[in-house]
């Protein structure tokens, strides 16, 4: 719909309008003072909340922070009480995050002042550490309704709330947060259990009727799939007690617009990355009945937010800086390119993957399919290769499984998946450069030593193909009948090894140790200069004393900090410890 247009239905069992409003902005300012005003039919105070949902960049923030602050600038003149949320996903997945531990993203939500958020299942790609420091960090109420392992506290100490009571007027809304509880949605970690959402919003009733708080409205955060997201409207339908006071749930997961009736509440969803602002009002007409409007406007329509924008512009500007950071020199291997990953072997590739296999212990061969490598680079050439090439090319997490497997099986699924159809292959196994291939892709060698058909090997590679995917045989059939894929949550990310061959080098560089020195040399060479790096004594090395350490020596760029520490830094809390350092020997 063009600009002035809208749209209007009537639906379910709460006959209000439902508005798609996309009236141009200057025009509702300058007619209203703010582009929608009070419910008609509203009578006494009334809530609203301003919505977004799954945030993983920063672009539309200063916008966002704009559409609250001319709300809430009017709350008082529409006696309305006015909050704002994001159901889910705003940590990760994000470039930013990967670089500072969702650090900026988290300070974006009190930059714009988002007063209430959950947890979507993205927010546990963080480590638990990491997590529990952002929550500390966050100013606004994070309800956790679902999520029983691990516990988490608020900025008190005490247990994150499974439900908040909002005081309107003379009625109160209690809200609540429930997280979805498919746990192939998450990524790999054995310590996250879930609740079933429909069992726990009815847990969570009886918990906010035993408060002695009687309601007048509930207003669900939910991030869930749509399916999910129906079903829950549906269960909550048969919950008489729940249902009359539910027209309306603020969903969140699904990265398309949904504005749909199930059971007797309304699904709304804005879609992703705040392109859309929702705004969402529950009222009570003059005879006391419950109402619910909303509306979706489109973000470009809201000016930016001076301050915010200036955060936003300083942390993009970082990043784009961070993402030209070199973290390897390339060699001259001649052609270079990853155009043609799905067609045949490309030197480029292979030499990528010898990157990972160099942080992976006692491990022969690395191989990987092409359809995983997405940079589709017609050349690279011999120098700087920079962190935005790492992210370009595997810009997916490809957890790596580290397994043994019978040298014929590993022969026959590398030939098959490069013969198996004409043209374009996307299972097409490249392997590492100390992989040498004869006619017919008949294998020579394997890490230097000739190829073994009868040997076991210890390879690496993504889980998924070990688990089935692709077919890719007799490696699906032998992984199947020999129990040999691990689970999800024991393998690290291809970038994670990758990042750790590249720091490792850069570290040995700094502290002046050659590479090829033996490992009691290096490991010596690392004590040593730990002691001289940690100038505050406490036994850790921070940001500031690793960057006064790298700027002291000249060797390196200082935006490579960041990396030096998180490469090594298992905890994921900013401090390098000494055995973490000192885990670069091995």
């Amino acid at each position: 719909m063009g600009a002035g247009a809208s749209s209007e239905k009537k639906v379910g069992p709460y006959p209000e309008t439902i508005k798609y409003d996309y009236r141009d902005a200057n025009t509702a300012v300058a007619q209203e003072k703010r582009r929608i005003g009070r419910p008609f039919a509203a009578h006494g105070k009334f809530l609203r909340f301003i919505t977004v949902n799954d945030v993983y960049k920063l672009d539309n923030y200063p916008r966002v922070a704009s559409a609250i602050k001319e709300f809430k600038n009017f709350a008082a003149e529409d006696n309305a009480t006015v909050l704002s949320a994001l159901p889910g996903d705003f940590l990760a997945p994000c470039t930013l995050t990967n670089l500072d531990g969702g650090v900026a993203m988290l300070r974006a939500l009190n930059e714009v002042q988002i007063d209430y958020v959950m947890f979507g299942n993205h927010e546990f790609d963080l480590k638990t550490p990491q997590l529990q420091t952002r929550i500390n960090e966050y100013k606004g109420k994070w309800i956790n309704s679902n999520v029983t392992s691990p516990e988490f506290v608020a900025r008190d100490g005490k247990p994150l709330p499974a439900y908040d009571i909002i005081e309107v007027g003379d009625r109160k809304v209690a809200t609540a947060a429930f997280l979805l509880d498919d746990m192939n949605q998450f990524a790999p970690r054995s310590d996250l259990k879930i609740a079933p959402p429909t069992e726990s919003v009815v847990k969570t009733w009886d918990a906010i009727k035993s408060s002695g708080s009687k309601v007048d409205a509930f207003l669900p955060m939910l991030h869930l799939n749509i399916k999910e997201d129906r079903a829950f409207a549906d269960f909550i339908a048969k919950h008489d007690e729940i249902a009359k006071l539910t027209p309306l749930l603020l969903a969140a997961h699904d990265h398309e617009v949904y504005i749909e009736q199930a059971g007797m509440s309304l699904i709304f969803k804005t879609g992703c990355d705040a392109d859309n602002i929702g705004i969402v009002d529950l009222f009570w007409t003059e005879d006391g009945k419950l109402k619910r409007q909303v509306h979706m406007l489109e973000a470009e329509d809201f000016p930016s937010e001076a301050s915010v924008k200036e955060f936003v512009d300083k942390e993009l500007a970082m990043m784009a800086a961070i993402m030209e950071v070199k973290i390897l020199d390339l060699p001259d291997l001649g052609k270079m390119s990853t155009n043609r990953v799905r067609f045949e072997p490309e030197v480029m590739v292979s030499f990528l993957l010898s990157q990972v296999k160099r942080s992976m212990p006692n491990v022969d061969l690395v191989f990987l399919q092409g359809g995983n490598v997405r940079g589709m680079t017609p050349e690279y050439k011999a120098g700087p290769f920079t962190y935005g090439d790492l992210m370009k090319e595997f810009a997916f997490d490809t957890h790596q499984a580290i397994v043994q497997l019978p040298g014929e099986v590993i022969e026959a699924s590398i030939r098959n998946s490069r013969t198996s159809t004409d043209g374009a292959k996307p299972f097409f196994l490249h392997a590492d450069m100390e992989a040498e291939f004869g006619d017919g892709w008949s294998l020579k060698q394997v890490n230097g030593q000739p190829f073994d058909p009868k040997k076991m090997y210890t390879v690496g590679t993504y889980q998924f193909l070990l688990n089935g995917m692709g077919n890719i045989e007799p490696m699906t059939t032998y992984c199947k009948e020999n129990n040999t894929c691990p689970p999800l949550d024991t393998c690290r990310g291809i970038k994670d090894y990758f990042m750790k061959t590249c720091i490792r080098s850069a570290w040995l560089t700094l502290i002046n140790c050659p590479a090829e020195s033996d490992p009691a040399s290096i490991s010596t060479a690392l004590s040593s200069a730990f002691d001289t790096i940690d100038s505050k004594k406490d036994g850790v090395l921070d940001e500031e004393e690793v960057s006064a350490y790298v700027k002291a020596s000249g060797k390196a760029d200082e935006k490579l900090v960041k990396f030096l520490i998180s490469a090594f830094n298992e905890a994921g809390n900013g401090l390098l410890t000494r055995s973490e350092f000192e885990a670069m020997a091995r």
